[in-house]
């Protein structure tokens, strides 16, 4: 099975998190063996490293909210059976501040970031208490798998959203 995961970086400000389409496809690799997905032989999934102006200019434009956002998902509806699993964007000034906030790397929310976005692709959400615990926990153990300390032991604030159709 070949995934394709196109990371466009339209704010440079995220190359200082390093090889972020390398991480990119840890992220994917790591997130699909953790859940069992099955996914389309050739599936795609995008990636837009952007600054809080355009997620902000997104989250009014799906979402009527007129205000920036760590990440948003956006998954193929509901039936596809194409390759397109779903696109994600993470905007970098409010996930640096985050980061900053919490004591973590840039690169390591990042990577928290672009998990929770996958699993958003996936099916899995946190409209109730169920979902959110389900959801965590798949996050703890795939960043645990990356090497990454548990994001929640901190105080990091979640603020993420997934679009559906």
């Amino acid at each position: 099975m070949t995934i394709i995961v196109d990371v466009e970086v339209a704010d440079l400000a995220w190359l200082a998190a390093g090889d972020v389409e390398g991480l990119a496809q840890d992220v994917v690799a790591a997130t699909l063996t953790e859940v069992g997905a099955r996914v389309h032989p050739d599936a795609e999934i995008s990636i837009l490293l952007c600054d809080d102006d355009e997620i902000r200019a997104l989250n009014l434009a799906w979402r009527n909210k007129d205000k920036a956002t760590n990440v948003l998902s956006f998954p193929v509806p509901a039936g596809n059976q194409g390759p397109l699993i779903g696109d994600i964007v993470v905007a970098f000034e409010y996930v640096s501040e985050e980061a900053r906030e919490a004591g973590r790397s840039l690169r390591d929310h990042l990577t928290h970031m672009l998990v929770h976005g996958l699993l958003h692709l996936l099916g899995f959400d946190h409209e109730n208490e169920f979902g959110a615990e389900e959801m965590e926990n798949l996050e703890r153990r795939i960043l645990a798998e990356l090497g990454i300390d548990d994001p929640y032991s901190g105080t990091v604030p979640i603020d993420h959203f997934s679009i559906s159709s």
